[in-house]
């Protein structure tokens, strides 16, 4: 760059105005406090798990995870259940179970969500059109995809990890862009017994964990003796951006009529508070 061409380009710099110019951390302030709070605020319903993460605002990403048959999608009905009855709308892309046996899962306690009627792609565009298409026409401000793996092509030359990170940036930019909150499901990658349950579950990619706003895994307890499952499934909030008081906490669900429920909740008597019964991890 010659120095008159150096001189044009301050010049132009300097008298710069356009949306993105550099301005002071008061100006922004400002513009923060004249503009109303998010509109996109939910709650899962669930008391204590409530209590510890707070609300749920638009443009934020929770990722879930947790090993097969653990309870992802058991935690992800019920919670719908939940936001249904307090008059959230949510959109689901479930890419796991057919149709069929996913409504006869629900029994004849289906609450009101939408969904696609034909899941005829997996692309980040076609997503954010059928969610931008939802929001307008129901004012769904929920996304649930069930699970997220489902968008890799593992068929391609470009490896799943490379593929799965591209996506879940996608997704972010989605959930920022029309303001709404979208919970991801993932698989978890392959364990060794006794591995610790932690970010690292997620299959294909740790960007997940690291650009969703909050973690959470879900697992099924194992009686410790009998080394069997028991009626119990357990929530552990593993990163949490706002509320950095919750990770580590876990939340005690049980199974009844098709759904979880606070273990507390169900009327039976506790020998010690839910506070008390927590469990902290082991990172």
């Amino acid at each position: 760059m010659t120095e008159e061409e150096l001189m044009k380009k301050e010049e132009m710099l300097g008298s710069y105005e356009g949306e993105d110019k550099i301005v002071s951390s008061e100006e922004i302030k400002k513009q923060i406090e004249s503009e109303p709070l998010n509109p996109v605020r939910i709650k899962t319903g669930f008391k204590y798990l409530d209590n510890y993460i707070g609300q749920i605002e638009g443009g934020e990403m929770v990722a879930i995870t947790g090993k097969t048959k653990r309870g992802k999608s058991l935690f992800i009905k019920s919670m719908l259940s939940n936001l249904a009855k307090s008059g959230q709308r949510a959109v689901i892309f479930q890419y796991e179970i057919p149709y069929r046996r996913y409504f006869e899962s629900w029994g004849e306690n289906v609450p009101l969500f939408y969904l696609p009627k034909h899941l005829r792609n997996r692309t980040s565009q076609w997503l954010e059109e059928r969610i931008w298409e939802a929001k307008i026409k129901y004012g769904i401000n929920v996304v649930v995809i069930d699970p997220y793996n489902k968008l890799v092509n593992y068929e391609q030359r470009q490896s799943p990890t490379i593929q799965a990170n591209a996506i879940v940036g996608n997704l972010k930019d989605i959930c920022t862009t029309h303001n709404i909150i979208m919970f991801v499901i993932s698989h978890a990658s392959r364990m060794l017994e006794g591995s610790a349950l932690n970010e690292n579950m997620f299959r294909d990619t740790h960007i997940l964990p690291s650009e969703a706003d909050r973690s959470w895994i879900v697992d099924r307890v194992v009686d410790e003796k009998t080394k069997q499952f028991i009626n119990e499934t357990r929530v552990i909030i593993s990163l949490d951006r706002w509320e950095g008081s919750a990770m580590g906490k876990v939340v005690t669900f049980e199974y009844k009529d098709g759904l979880l429920y606070e273990k507390d909740l169900l009327g039976e008597p506790a020998t010690t508070s839910q506070e008390e019964a927590q469990e902290e991890l082991p990172f």
